[in-house]
């Protein structure tokens, strides 16, 4: 299965709130045979626009994190 909408990038939008958060969704994806996930934060025209470096960043911090619990994903 492959996830193509995911608020599961920590502290961006109303998804996960912190790092510990996005691994257990990331668990939870594994545990349910899901192969790949898609991050789509949240972007809010004149309100909240999060910087494409920042996201890019969080996801690469994310993928390491899930390398380092064991989560194929």
């Amino acid at each position: 299965m492959f996830d193509l909408h995911s608020h599961i990038l920590p502290g961006f939008d109303d998804g996960a709130w912190n790092e510990d958060t996005s691994l257990a969704m990331l668990s939870t994806a594994v545990h349910t045979n899901t192969k790949q996930i898609i991050a789509t934060p949240h972007v809010k025209e004149g309100a909240w626009i999060p910087l494409w470096s920042d996201i890019v960043t969080s996801c690469r911090e994310l993928q390491v994190a899930a390398k380092d619990a064991n989560l194929d994903i």
